[in-house]
């Protein structure tokens, strides 16, 4: 698969089947694109190329648990504490 067809594949997500479906919220369509927006930063820097040079071979098992790994050592599992005012 060429970079085209994942740029063609990730725009066809959000323009018609995201858009297409009925109640979805606003915000679960931005938290997707924000995912999928620091997946792709990772496969690039993961792969050493600009993200508009990721084809989908490049979302590879490897790259995906290790975008994982990332993401489960830079966050936390505790609630946020809120400030007391």
């Amino acid at each position: 698969m060429t970079p085209a067809d994942l740029c063609t594949l990730v725009t066809a997500c959000f323009v018609t089947h995201r858009a297409g479906e009925r109640n979805v919220s606003p915000h679960t369509t931005m938290a997707y694109r924000d995912a999928l927006q620091r997946l792709l930063r990772f496969a690039a820097q993961f792969h050493q190329r600009p993200v508009a040079q990721l084809g989908l071979d490049d979302l590879s098992a490897p790259t995906i648990l290790a975008f994982l790994a990332l993401g489960c050592a830079s966050t936390s599992s505790a609630p946020a504490k809120r400030s007391a005012a």
